[in-house]
């Protein structure tokens, strides 16, 4: 089993070791799945992406570690959705009912144009993402004091 857990991670060795637009983004790290993540300012809600071995399919989503964490973002996200749809990727869906409430695919046949794309794609996430999750979550701590 560890065989195939060090090809995922050499596999995702270029996307771990991307540049970033935002210097205060930390790096995305590796989960031991066919997932990479990335911390966001928003306490418990994080920016992943997934690739498909063996299959076409490689996406970048937002995730909560609770269901509750999704559940502080959902007004927020629809309040700027039409500005976020615009920003993000073309073919993104906001859907805040959803486990992962805003989400993006593709299907590439190759690992070096998945690799670039999912790069690509974490990088606008985070541009797009970041200043709003960074206010978001000064909004959640003005309304609770």
């Amino acid at each position: 089993m560890a065989h195939s857990k060090d090809h995922l991670k050499d596999w995702w060795k270029p996307v771990l070791e991307m540049d970033l637009d935002d210097p205060l983004q930390e790096a995305p790290s590796w989960e031991g799945t066919n997932n990479v993540v990335l911390k966001t300012p928003f306490r418990g809600i994080k920016i992943k992406a997934f690739a498909g071995f063996g299959r076409k399919e490689c996406g970048v989503f937002v995730s909560g570690v609770r269901k509750a964490d999704v559940f502080q973002i959902q007004e927020l996200l629809n309040r700027e959705r039409s500005a976020l749809l615009k920003e993000l990727p073309k073919g993104t869906t906001i859907d805040t009912g959803a486990t992962w409430p805003v989400m993006t695919r593709n299907e590439l046949s190759s690992d070096d144009e998945k690799r670039a794309w999912i790069a690509k794609t974490l990088n606008m996430f985070v541009r797009t993402l970041r200043p709003r999750l960074q206010q978001w979550q000064k909004e959640q701590r003005l309304h609770k004091h």
